[in-house]
């Protein structure tokens, strides 16, 4: 998702079933076998930045899974 400065909060949801990693577009060493700096998104999970507790979440974000190749994932953005 790319960055908005109208963004006040972001959820991310895996309905999926194989883990997904979330990270800032800028963190540029996140790759399948170098995860550091990303977020763990669990199958079934949701994450969720509210705007009470990081204000400043309007950059841009990335996501990548492990495994699998037609993973689904939700974001949805609070303005």
């Amino acid at each position: 998702i790319g960055a908005n400065t109208s963004r006040h909060g972001i959820l991310f949801h895996n309905p999926g079933t194989a883990a997904a990693y979330i990270f800032p577009s800028l963190a540029t060493a996140v790759g399948s076998t170098s995860l550091g700096g990303s977020i763990m998104v669990s199958a079934g999970s949701t994450v969720m930045f509210a705007s009470s507790q990081a204000p400043n979440v309007n950059c841009a974000w990335s996501a990548l899974a492990t495994s699998g190749t037609t993973n689904p994932f939700t974001v949805i953005e609070f303005y």
